[in-house]
């Protein structure tokens, strides 16, 4: 990140990741001593479910949330998304939008399982996340270990 680099306090805008446009909004002042806040909604969720957390994290430091592809006001992706996949333009918007890192991550529901995934693949970026009731990678393997074997149907 460049000294003395400050960016708005509110942005909004449309940004291209490869042929298709990622919506996202930033506001708050970047700051020297702290990392940028990326905010991933849960599973149909767009940005907006963090309208009431977003202002008060800009308080203190930038904080930006998006819309992930076919979600609120981003274009829709040419196939069908993975995790990979949305780590993957979650990574190519922040850089596209000049939103530099550290970052703290947050995630939550399957925005939390995308924050894992994006911290593992880019560890040099992300000094922290918060994970809001997280989705896991073998959530339904360990909800079906704990039912009774009678009220599992086979199928």
């Amino acid at each position: 990140r460049a000294t003395g680099v400050r960016q708005s306090a509110w942005s909004e805008k449309l940004v291209d990741v490869g042929g298709r446009r990622l919506y996202i909004k930033c506001s708050g002042e970047t700051r020297e001593d702290m990392p940028v806040v990326v905010m991933d909604a849960g599973m149909g969720n767009t940005s907006d479910v963090w309208s009431l957390v977003q202002p008060n994290v800009a308080q203190f430091t930038r904080v930006c949330s998006y819309d992930r592809a076919g979600l609120g006001k981003s274009d829709r992706a040419p196939k069908p998304h993975t995790s990979a996949d949305i780590v993957s333009d979650l990574h190519d918007l922040l850089a596209n939008a000049e939103i530099n890192p550290p970052y703290v991550l947050i995630g939550h529901s399957l925005g939390g399982m995308n924050a894992r995934l994006y911290s593992s693949k880019y560890a040099n970026e992300v000094v922290g996340m918060v994970l809001v009731d997280s989705t896991h990678e073998d959530e339904n393997d360990r909800m079906l270990a704990l039912m009774p074997p009678g009220d599992i149907e086979e199928g």
